[in-house]
Order: structure tokens, then sequence, then C-alpha cells
């Protein structure tokens, strides 16, 4: 390797240093200008066990949300899909799913009961899949 071109490397090397020095040194400033009151800390977060099923009018769900009171649950229904959440002190159950049919969400009934909640969505459409011939 030629003179010049170890020196040249050498310098890149100080450079990318340089920066990274910096870049630590804006982080660790950033962390101490945060105080303890504000910092949030973050809980894990879990997929329930959820039950799914439906006939030509309703969707039937069931999730279970153990530990979990009334008013730490929420249930979203939009045309085509629903969120559930539930929060502990220890962890955060939630989950959003995917219907294969376009709901009614403005008529959908829901209760909680023992960490179930068991909810009814009215279908406004089936929508019908087309038959494949398996081999």
């Amino acid at each position: 390797m030629s003179f010049q071109r170890e020196v040249r490397n050498k310098n890149i090397f100080k450079k990318a240093i340089a920066k990274l020095k910096l870049s630590f040194k804006v982080n660790l400033l950033a962390k101490k200008k945060t105080s303890k009151k504000t910092e949030k800390k973050s809980k894990p977060a879990m997929s329930p066990t959820i039950y799914i099923d439906h006939d030509d009018k309703f969707y039937y769900l069931q999730v279970e949300l153990p530990g979990v009171k009334k008013q730490d649950v929420s249930l979203e229904v939009s045309d085509q899909s629903f969120c559930v959440r539930g929060t502990r002190t220890d962890i955060d159950l939630l989950g959003c799913y995917v219907l294969a049919h376009v709901v009614n969400g403005e008529k959908a009934k829901a209760k909680f009961e023992n960490g179930l909640l068991s909810a009814e969505i009215p279908i406004k459409k089936i929508l019908k899949g087309k038959k494949v011939a398996i081999e």
C-alpha cells in the first residue's frame, strides 16, 4: 500500500471516529435533559388469545384479557377490521385483526365479564370467494 493511500485511510478513520464521538455526546446530553417525571416506562405488549366465528348475520368474538379491569378495555371496529386493547399494570394486551366480510361497527355490541370480552358485530355484506380446485 502506498504512503499516500495509508495517510488517506487514516484520515477517513479519524473523521469517522470524530463523528461517532460527537454523536455519542449529543445522545448523552439529550438523555440528561429529560427528567424522570416525563420519561415513560414502556411495558411489554402481547397479543391476547382470541376466538372468532361467524354466521350469515354476525361475527362472534371472544377475547381473553385476564387481570384487566373493564375501564381499561377498548374495542374499535371499522368496515373490515377491529382492534382490541386491555391494559394492566405489568403488560398491554393488544391486537388488530382483519375480517373477511364487511361489517357494521356502529351496531356492534360488546360486554366484558371476568376477563372475557365478548362481542357481536353485524355483517353488512358477505363476500363470496371463488372455489379453487385442488389437485
